[in-house]
């Protein structure tokens, strides 16, 4: 037996797993390198909630232009504040889906479970917390109504959907936005979550009809019991771009 494997091993004890770093499965650092490699302007950030995901795209050093998209309420609030002092960074209140007009939201406890789509038990089950609790009258557009308002002419733009089952409905959206965008970050849930979603394997049979490839696949939820699967992160980058 080996110092390293030694070593790997009371780490483990200790709760710790020990590897030697690797860009691949570091998804923060991937995804850093497809957007400097595709030279990405702007990035969408659609289903902000508080803006987690663009925090964390500044945290990790990219300084182009994000426009956060967050129709509930009180998740927008936060997120406001959030983009507070980033001059490079917009807030917007509405949806993105496949029509333009008005919808009804679903707002949920966790206010990141809150959906356009009705919830499932198997999702209440696995997270008992995520309930929902009310439903707010929210703007929808589509993606393809917005892009000239927030990208100019020569931008290349970065597409993020986290809308709780709605995904397709965003890609729908944008179908004649789709020579501007670059790459492509879905959650993509395994099981049926919320009522009438687009599953995994649809989604990326979907997208590689519109010539996009998988480059990435990171688990986000399990079921907290069964320790099943239920959701993943998708990076999908457009076939003949560069790749990190």
């Amino acid at each position: 037996m080996t110092i390293r494997s030694v070593a790997k091993g009371l780490f483990r004890k200790m709760g710790y797993l020990v590897e030697s770093y690797n860009v691949y499965r570091d998804p923060a650092a991937l995804l850093m390198s497809l957007l400097s490699s595709n030279s990405i302007d702007v990035v969408f950030d659609v289903g902000a909630n508080e803006g987690q995901f663009a925090g964390g795209l500044r945290r990790n050093g990219y300084r182009g232009r994000i426009v956060s998209f967050e129709p509930v309420a009180q998740a927008y609030e936060k997120l406001a504040a959030n983009a507070q002092g980033d001059g490079s960074w917009q807030t917007v209140k509405c949806a993105l889906g496949s029509f333009d007009g008005k919808g009804v939201i679903n707002v949920a406890s966790s206010t990141a479970s809150s959906s356009l789509l009705n919830m499932l038990p198997r999702h209440v089950e696995s997270a008992p917390g995520s309930k929902y609790l009310r439903q707010e009258q929210i703007s929808v557009r589509k993606v393809d109504s917005v892009i000239d308002t927030y990208l100019t002419k020569g931008e290349r733009l970065y597409l993020k959907v986290d809308t709780q089952g709605f995904e397709k409905h965003v890609i729908e959206g944008a179908e004649s936005s789709l020579e501007k965008i670059w790459g492509i970050q879905l959650e993509m849930s395994l099981m049926p979550l919320y009522e009438g979603e687009t599953l995994i394997g649809d989604l990326v049979d979907m997208l590689s009809g519109k010539n996009y490839g998988l480059l990435s696949l990171e688990p986000i939820w399990r079921d907290p019991v069964t320790q099943e699967l239920l959701q993943v992160d998708g990076i999908f980058y457009k076939k003949g771009s560069s790749l990190p």
